[in-house]
């Protein structure tokens, strides 16, 4: 037996377009599940459904906006009537705005605080309440270690993700008795375009190496297997955890 296969699995992950968020979704196709795919940017997820088809899986594209919930209800509504359950649920949708919080103001503040944050209940709950009636799933969160450590210069980001950490444990310990897992990963630095401007930062990005033991940024294909095990009966006995991947930096 495979513990690790999702073969007969409906998985919903938001922000699919890019970054994290397509690295995972194809990665569930490829580990086996159906996928439902949501980003804001719509016109980028057909080149993802057409990833997780040459998988052999089936997509469906669901463009839209993660704060809206009567949208996330529609979304997990259709995609249970589509595949016939949401399993898995997957929450990779985030934003950041960068600033001295001497001068961040409250518009920016909050708008992060509604993706990033709000938006994860909104997605968990709405998953939830379908798997309720399907005899349970897993829900990923995507947190950070900036919801465990801090860094300046964003204090939104890091006031989010470390919500992100807190409401996982919350619904975990709600959830279980219907056999719903919540679990957050935690990616240190990856490669994706969220990352861009450290990317031109030569002292800022010397600095993020010299702090990460494994001294590189991770690939967003890094987080599958992390993410396959917490979708899967592999991890049957996990929740209300952070699984850290992030080369080692949580250790010092």
């Amino acid at each position: 037996m495979n513990l690790f296969d999702l073969s007969g699995k409906t998985a919903v992950v938001t922000g699919a377009a890019s970054g994290i968020g397509r690295a995972i979704a194809i990665g569930l196709a490829q580990a086996g599940a159906n996928v439902a795919l949501c980003d804001l940017n719509g016109a980028a997820l057909p080149g993802v459904a057409a990833d997780i088809e040459r998988a052999g899986r089936r997509a469906l594209v669901a463009p839209g906006d993660v704060t809206d919930e009567g949208f996330l209800e529609r979304l997990m509504g259709r995609t249970r009537d589509e595949f016939g359950s949401v399993d898995i649920a997957v929450t990779a949708a985030g934003i950041n705005v960068r600033g001295a919080a001497i001068d961040f103001t409250a518009a920016d503040y909050r708008r992060v605080l509604e993706v990033n944050l709000v938006a994860v209940f909104l997605t968990a709950r709405a998953a939830a309440r379908v798997m309720m009636g399907g005899g349970g799933g897993s829900i990923i969160t995507i947190s950070s270690i900036m919801g465990h450590v801090a860094s300046a210069n964003v204090p939104a980001y890091t006031s989010s993700k470390g919500g992100v950490s807190q409401v996982t444990r919350s619904l975990a310990l709600e959830w279980a008795a219907h056999n719903i897992r919540v679990n957050a990963l935690c990616p240190g630095y990856v490669r994706t375009p969220f990352i861009e401007p450290l990317l031109h930062d030569p002292e800022r990005l010397a600095f993020l190496l010299d702090r990460t033991p494994m001294k590189r940024l991770a690939e967003p294909e890094e987080l599958v297997g992390p993410a396959v095990f917490l979708a899967s009966d592999a991890s049957s006995y996990v929740t209300g955890t952070s699984l850290f991947v992030d080369g080692g930096w949580m250790a010092w």
